[in-house]
């Protein structure tokens, strides 16, 4: 039988998560399914030890964690040269805060489906999204990608995350305080279906269509159509966000005349000043970001076909 890596992140979701993976080996055990497993010890682990399985035989990676780790494996999938990555198998168990990922891809929350998923080899290719950050730095995305206000909030939920306060309350609560706080910047947007300098609240840029914790920033999204969707939401004032918040959980807002929404193979865009991205909720800084897509280039372990 095949044998799998699974790298787990014992410290997603303030730290549950490795009671979730005592459950989860157990299972494993039980169903006699062959694995070797890791406990990331910081950030960055996961992303170094997802290279290094792959380079030492590995192609079944399985993950235990939230969106970072997903991000930080992915990445690590990403950036080995030794096997062509649709060969590379990916599994994941959820034990996350926000687990938005999945939701797109059709990741079950019974870890005795995924198991059986496991077993019976189910699986989709999804697109992955490519960033490159000022000519330099390139990273890899399987879900979504936000700049403005989005990331803003990440950045404050990351230091909460580092603190070990994360909880959906104290999501909501960095939501609203930052509605009030945050000051929109003016992008240059360059793209052969969008091509504009305008001042942006928050934009999303996706390959799956929920980020923030269940939000459903980009409902047109599709996982494998060979495009990156796009959701713009102009500059407005606070009472305009919040009397179109609802939207944000089933996609509506995007009916608002303030958002602009759009599919694109290639994307640049270019602020005055260093600004923040997020990606899968890890944060990055940079004046350009471009944005391109690896089509259907990740083999994903799901139960949605």
């Amino acid at each position: 039988m095949e044998k799998k890596f699974i790298i787990i992140n014992p410290n997603a979701a303030s730290k549950t998560a490795l009671q979730k993976w005592n459950t989860i080996k157990a299972l494993l055990e039980k169903e006699a399914i062959n694995f070797e497993f890791y406990l990331t010890k910081s950030m960055g682990d996961a992303f170094n030890i997802a290279k290094d399985a792959i380079s030492a035989g590995y192609n079944h990676i399985i993950g235990v964690g939230g969106d970072g780790t997903v991000n930080e494996i992915v990445n690590g999938i990403f950036h080995q040269k030794k096997i062509d990555t649709k060969k590379i198998k990916f599994a994941f168990f959820e034990a996350g805060t926000g687990n938005d990922w999945g939701k797109s891809v059709g990741i079950s929350q019974n870890y005795q489906n995924i198991i059986k998923s496991i077993k019976n080899n189910k699986n989709i290719l999804q697109d992955i999204g490519v960033l490159t950050i000022d000519n330099k730095i390139k990273k890899y995305f399987a879900n979504v990608s936000g700049i403005g206000l989005d990331s803003y909030i990440a950045k404050k939920m990351n230091i909460l995350k580092n603190k070990g306060k994360a909880s959906k309350i104290g999501y909501f609560l960095s939501i609203f305080s930052s509605i009030f706080s945050y000051k929109p910047d003016t992008l240059k947007i360059v793209s052969d279906e969008f091509n504009k300098e305008i001042k942006t609240l928050s934009m999303s840029i996706g390959i799956g269509k929920y980020n923030g914790g269940g939000l459903m920033q980009i409902p047109h999204a599709l996982i494998d159509d060979g495009l990156l969707s796009v959701t713009l939401i102009k500059k407005i004032p606070p009472h305009v966000i919040l009397k179109n918040a609802a939207g944000l959980f089933n996609g509506k807002f995007i009916k608002s005349k303030h958002v602009i929404t759009f599919n694109t193979k290639h994307l640049e865009i270019v602020a005055k000043n260093n600004i923040i991205v997020e990606l899968d909720g890890e944060i990055y800084t940079g004046k350009k970001f471009v944005f391109s897509l690896l089509p259907r280039a990740l083999n994903v372990i799901t139960e949605k076909l």
